[in-house]
């Protein structure tokens, strides 16, 4: 995650546990999967769990009472995640944006041509439009990592996806 998004300080995996009292006012312990610190301060918990185990064991409600009993000394945000949020497109996507690296060594024309694009575009046409300079799929991917596109389609990333300019220029 780190390597894939530049915003992020750091990650702790497997945060120490925190204690909250339930409906019951029973001590119980809560565990979050790690906390995320971003540059901009805040920090972000994230409980990663099965849709079947969120309703099983109260997992929201739980995660509530944290946050009102804890509060932001541990995090300033705490965020479910359940298989509806990472799909197998997601996770592949993120590996093909890991994989592609980090260097930002492209051609000026095909950065021109993807910070100048107004609507979206198959990736296949951008390609097309930028093979005279050697453009490869890795380039669109390294466009998408460094936050100069982003992904208009939904899905897995392929040469059909469709992709459209983010934001700024590219320094």
């Amino acid at each position: 995650m780190k390597l894939i998004d530049d915003d992020v300080e750091s990650i702790v995996d497997r945060p120490p546990s925190v204690f909250f009292r339930n409906v019951d006012g029973e001590m119980k312990k809560f565990n979050f999967d790690y906390i995320v610190a971003y540059r901009n301060g805040a920090r972000v918990a994230y409980r990663i769990a099965y849709n079947r185990e969120v309703e099983r064991f109260n997992v929201v409600a739980n995660m509530n009472l944290v946050s009102k009993q804890v509060g932001r000394s541990f995090a300033t945000a705490l965020r479910l995640r359940t298989e509806r949020h990472i799909t197998r497109d997601v996770a592949e996507n993120a590996r093909l944006l890991f994989n592609c690296g980090t260097s930002i060594s492209l051609h000026p024309e095909i950065i021109q041509l993807a910070v100048s694009l107004k609507g979206a575009i198959k990736i296949a046409d951008l390609l097309a439009a930028t093979e005279q300079f050697g453009s490869t799929f890795r380039d669109v991917l390294t466009l998408i990592r460094h936050g100069h596109l982003k992904l208009a389609s939904k899905g897995k990333i392929t040469r059909a996806s469709y992709v459209c300019r983010a934001h700024g220029d590219v320094e």
